[in-house]
C-alpha cells in the first residue's frame, strides 16, 4: 500500500473495521444516495437503443450475449455481427452457431487474434450448445421465447425460468446475462415487462470496480482489502459472488434513490466504468467522452459526476483498489 504510517499500517487499513466472520463487503446508503443525486441530471435523457428488433436481430443478440463474457463489449459485437452478415432469417443464424467450425469463428476478428482473450473454444461450445436448445425447444427463435414468456420475468413460465434452460444463462448465481438480455430488451423497446418490479442488477467487473472506487460497497477488513489490491491471486468464487451481490444490493439503491429504472442506472454506471473509472489511471478529473458513453451528454462535466465524494479523492490508496480478477464464464 502507498504511504503507510510509522506502524505499517495504511490510512484506508485503518479506517476498515475488523469483523470476525461474513459478510466481506459493506454498502454504504450514504454514497449511494450522493451517487444517485448525480444521476437525477439523466431524468429526462433517453436510454433507449433504437427501434425494436426484428427476429433476426433479436436471436442474433441472443447468441452475442451468451458468449458477453471477459471480453470488449463492441468488439465482440462487432466481430458477432461480421459472423451472422449473410444470414436472414433467425434460423440461418441458429444453424450456422450450430456447426460453426474455429475457423469460420475467429475470422471476423482478423488478424494477431488473442487466443488467451477470445478463449475459441469455450466461446464456440456455449454456442453451439445454446443453438441446440434453442432449436429443439424455441424453434430456432428467440422471439417464440418471449412469446412463451407472455412478458412475465419471474415465476415457472416467466423470461428468467426460460433463459435458464440454456446453461450459458444458468451458470451464474447472480444471472448477469439473463439480465443483460432483458435490459437491451426493455431499452429497445421489445418487450413491455408486466412485472418490472423483477428487473434485476446485470453485475460484471465494471459495475464492482465503480462502486468499489465511489465507497457504494466496501471490504470490511484488511484481508478483503488485500484481496482487492494484490492482484496477483485469484479469489475464491465466494468472495467474488459476495462483491457482486453487494454491488447489486447498491445499485438497486441507487435506482430507488434517483427514481431511475434499474436497467438505466445500470447502463449508465456500466458506461462511466468503461469511459473513466478504468481499471489502471481513472480518469477522474478528466471530461466525460460522450461519443464514447451515449446518452450521457447530462453528465458531461469537467471531471467525473462522482468525483466531490469518490472515495479516491480522500483514501490516497483507494486507485489501487479493482474488481476481483477472477476467470469465469459469466463474470
Amino acid at each position: 500500500m502507498k504511504n503507510p504510517n510509522a506502524s505499517g499500517t495504511s490510512r484506508t487499513e485503518r479506517l476498515l473495521p475488523d469483523p470476525k466472520s461474513d459478510p466481506w463487503f459493506g454498502v454504504s446508503e450514504i454514497a449511494c444516495q450522493l451517487s444517485a443525486q448525480k444521476l437525477t441530471l439523466l431524468k429526462d435523457s433517453n436510454p433507449s437503443l433504437g427501434s425494436p428488433w426484428s427476429g433476426r436481430d433479436l436471436t442474433e443478440k441472443f447468441f452475442f450475449i451468451s458468449i458477453c463474457h471477459q471480453y470488449n463489449w463492441n468488439e465482440l459485437e462487432s466481430a458477432m455481427s461480421k459472423l451472422f452478415a449473410g444470414c436472414k432469417s433467425a434460423t440461418q443464424i441458429t444453424n450456422l452457431v450450430r456447426d460453426i467450425t474455429p475457423e469460420q469463428f475467429e475470422q471476423p476478428f482478423g488478424e494477431g487474434i488473442d487466443e488467451t482473450r477470445i478463449r475459441s473454444n469455450e466461446r464456440i461450445g456455449i454456442l453451439k450448445e445454446t443453438a441446440k436448445i434453442l432449436e429443439s425447444k424455441f424453434k430456432c427463435s428467440l422471439q417464440s421465447l418471449l412469446s412463451k414468456s407472455k412478458k412475465r420475468l419471474s415465476g415457472p413460465k416467466g423470461l428468467y425460468s426460460y433463459l435458464d434452460e440454456f446453461p450459458a444463462f444458468e451458470a451464474d448465481p447472480l444471472r448477469k446475462k439473463s439480465c443483460v438480455l432483458v435490459h437491451e430488451l426493455v431499452r429497445n423497446g421489445n418487450i413491455a415487462i408486466t412485472d418490472p418490479e423483477n428487473i434485476k442488477p446485470a453485475i460484471d467487473y465494471h459495475i464492482i470496480r465503480i462502486y468499489l472506487r465511489s465507497g457504494r460497497i466496501f471490504p470490511k477488513h484488511k484481508l478483503a482489502l488485500e484481496r482487492l489490491t494484490s492482484h496477483k491471486n485469484q479469489p475464491s468464487r465466494v468472495f467474488v459472488e459476495e462483491a457482486r451481490r453487494a454491488t447489486a444490493q447498491a445499485l438497486g439503491c441507487v435506482a430507488q434513490f434517483s427514481n431511475l429504472s434499474i436497467a438505466h442506472v445500470n447502463y449508465v454506471e456500466w458506461m462511466l466504468a468503461r469511459s473513466q473509472c478504468i481499471r489502471s489511471s481513472p480518469l477522474c478529473r478528466s471530461k466525460l467522452d460522450v461519443d464514447k458513453a451515449a446518452n450521457l451528454e447530462p453528465l458531461k462535466q469537467e471531471k467525473c459526476c462522482f468525483n466531490d465524494f469518490c472515495a479516491v479523492n480522500w483514501l490516497d490508496d483507494w486507485e489501487e483498489v479493482w474488481e476481483p480478477i477472477f476467470d469465469s464464464t459469466h463474470y
